[in-house]
């Protein structure tokens, strides 16, 4: 009874690589959403072979879809908020009290904020600028994540810029 307890509250966001593509594991209570950054993993027959049995363990089936294709005026899950169009072709979403922006395009630098949006998670994908000071004038960030679409030149380039600011990150590709 306690494990059932205990799965009715779990709130767990995974963030991963497959095959070079970002992969989002949500996970609130028995409900469950796997994002995929590219439409061709959404096919792939592996992925019930690679995370069955974390899937198992945490009693849930998630629902599997492409981040460009996600639908966001459906809530996945409960509580759940996304946009796919924010500051630019970026995404924000929302679960709960977690937030995690997907930076996608340079034109996030060109919006102004008084106050910064406040990310626990933030994906910086492809080969985007590297203006780390503009992105925390617009963003602070819990956790910056470089995406595997993030090439090994650009992802130094964003190291550097990081850790001169004193910003946690992690290199999927490191």
């Amino acid at each position: 009874a306690k494990h059932l307890m205990d799965l009715e509250r779990q709130r767990i966001c995974l963030a991963g690589n497959i095959r070079g593509g970002t992969a989002l594991n949500l996970i609130n209570g028995r409900s469950a959403l796997l994002l995929l950054h590219s439409k061709k993993q959404l096919k792939e027959v592996y992925l019930s072979y690679a995370f069955g049995n974390y899937w198992i363990a945490h009693g849930v089936k998630p629902e599997v879809c492409g981040l460009d294709s996600m639908a966001c005026k459906t809530a996945f899950l409960p509580g759940m908020f996304c946009r796919n169009d924010w500051r630019g072709k970026n995404s924000l979403i929302c679960c709960g009290n977690f937030r995690i922006i997907i930076l996608r395009d340079d034109r996030f630098y060109q919006y102004q904020s008084a106050e910064p949006k406040i990310a626990d998670l933030l994906i910086v994908t492809g080969d985007m600028t590297v203006k780390a000071s503009g992105l925390i004038r617009g963003i602070k960030p819990g956790l910056i994540i470089l995406d595997p679409s993030v090439s090994d030149y650009k992802a130094a380039q964003w190291i550097r810029e990081l850790e001169k600011l004193g910003l946690k990150y992690h290199s999927v590709n490191r």
